[in-house]
């Protein structure tokens, strides 16, 4: 049996394509090494006599070859066990990367099932809202909350079924034990908060339910229908697609969760997130803020349309998308010009979501823009020599000029000229900068050796 060695374990070089089969490099180094380390048999034809003399020799020596662990595990087995069926037997201990790549691709078209769900349901209940205040569209409004429901079932379909491929993934890499389940990982309760998020959703049974809600700002009442509210609910689903595209990243993939598992740290999207924000930092911010900015317009838009008055033209327009939008970037930029506010509870709730959203977005981009402006130690080391070569250009001129002020004094005062006070302190003033730049060129040296690429 021959294999060679790999960054992420030991395979099999005449059955592997690709990937191939990755085991774990140690355990199965550690038996071969013990079978190999006498040149006088071949570990496949040893017979079982030779294999027990092997064994009790090199448990005298075990203290010296360090591979104490091994022996203790062989000396459980039967003394007359061969290299190769030592191999079999502990085949199943190590990972099948075709096996777990077909595990993870049946994840992965799980999540892209899931994206295009959460997208439509989505989708049509944005296109529902507009049409239900159209009264010639009433009965697309109709079909599409009919639409809405029947993707929400599908939705929840796909969940469970997403969540049972990613259990059957993790098990293949033993992560998981065979007989583990969403309840004893506790998956199961993430599972259910989606279930329970999605739930509820416009439909045609709620499509008459209204109920009574108080503005606080103009002390009176107003109505809003069940389906507006529940529309609230499908704001959950950016959530969901964010999290999908992030599974979808490279740095979710098998290599990176291989990489991963070898260094100790586990895979969750967390670690995701910080390698977007270090690989492409203004695109993944620059992305977060339009979700936020559309997401949080159209939920205000929600909340605060019952209140607009067409007839007064003075009146906060929040039927106007863009008037929600310009509400939403003021509040995540923290300026708040106070031309648009939220009147109503929920309104409000929006707006304060908002404001610690841009909080999180504008924090992130201001400090991504100072490492984008800090120099790397190449940019500082050039950096550093060009001051250096200015400042020796500096003293040249200074000294050029303290010398020639100098001379030009002492040839006044041999002809008898008194020299003017402003021009002794210019040329003192003149000597202590020099001196400056001095001080100032002897740092930048000492900077700059402390400076390693």
């Amino acid at each position: 049996i021959f294999f060679f060695q790999a960054e992420d374990g030991i395979r099999d070089a005449q059955e592997s394509r690709g990937l191939g089969d990755v085991y774990k490099r140690q355990e199965y180094m550690g038996i071969h090494n013990y079978f190999m380390r006498s040149n006088q048999v071949s570990p496949a034809c040893a017979s079982p006599s030779e294999q027990i003399s092997k064994e009790s020799k090199e448990v005298r020596h075990s203290s010296q070859t360090g591979d104490e662990w091994t022996l203790k595990n062989l000396r459980k087995q039967a003394k007359s066990l061969t290299f190769n069926t030592i191999v079999k037997q502990n085949v199943n201990k190590w990972e099948n990367s075709r096996v777990t790549n077909f595990y993870f691709e049946n994840w992965k078209l799980k999540e892209i099932g899931g994206l295009i769900f959460s997208m439509l349901t989505f989708g049509l209940s944005a296109i529902q809202y507009e049409l239900q205040y159209i009264d010639s569209k009433k009965h697309i409004s109709d079909a599409l909350l009919v639409m809405i429901t029947i993707t929400a079932i599908g939705q929840n379909i796909l969940r469970v079924t997403r969540y049972k491929a990613m259990l059957s993934y993790f098990k293949r890499r033993r992560v998981y034990s065979s007989n583990a389940t969403l309840a004893s990982t506790g998956h199961l309760k993430f599972l259910l908060i989606e279930i329970a998020l999605n739930i509820p959703h416009p439909n045609i049974v709620t499509r008459d339910v209204n109920f009574t809600l108080f503005s606080p700002v103009l002390k009176r009442s107003y109505t809003q229908t069940l389906n507006e509210f529940l529309n609230l609910f499908q704001l959950h689903q950016i959530f969901i697609i964010c999290r999908m595209i992030l599974t979808l990243s490279y740095y979710f993939n098998q290599s990176a969760q291989r990489v991963m598992s070898m260094m100790g740290l586990q895979s969750n999207y967390l670690f995701v997130v910080k390698s977007l924000l270090k690989s492409k930092p203004f695109t993944f911010l620059g992305i977060n803020l339009l979700i936020g900015v559309f997401m949080f317009s159209f939920a205000l838009r929600i909340c605060e349309r019952r209140l607009t008055n067409p007839d007064d033209p003075l009146d906060m327009d929040f039927g106007n998308y863009w008037n929600c939008i310009w509400n939403i970037v003021i509040t995540m930029s923290t300026i708040g010009f106070g031309d648009y506010y939220p009147r109503t509870i929920p309104g409000r709730v929006v707006i304060a979501l908002t404001g610690m959203w841009g909080l999180i977005v504008f924090s992130l981009l201001v400090t991504t823009v100072m490492n984008f402006i800090t120099m790397d130690p190449i940019e500082s080391k050039v950096y550093t020599i060009i001051e250096r070569l200015r400042s020796k250009r500096k003293m040249k001129n200074q000294s050029q000029r303290i010398i020639a002020e100098a001379f030009r004094m002492k040839a006044l005062r041999r002809r008898g000229i008194e020299v003017k006070d402003k021009e002794v302190s210019d040329l003192h003033l003149s000597i202590n900068e020099f001196k400056n730049t001095i001080t100032n060129y002897r740092a930048m040296v000492h900077e700059l050796s402390l400076i390693h690429i």
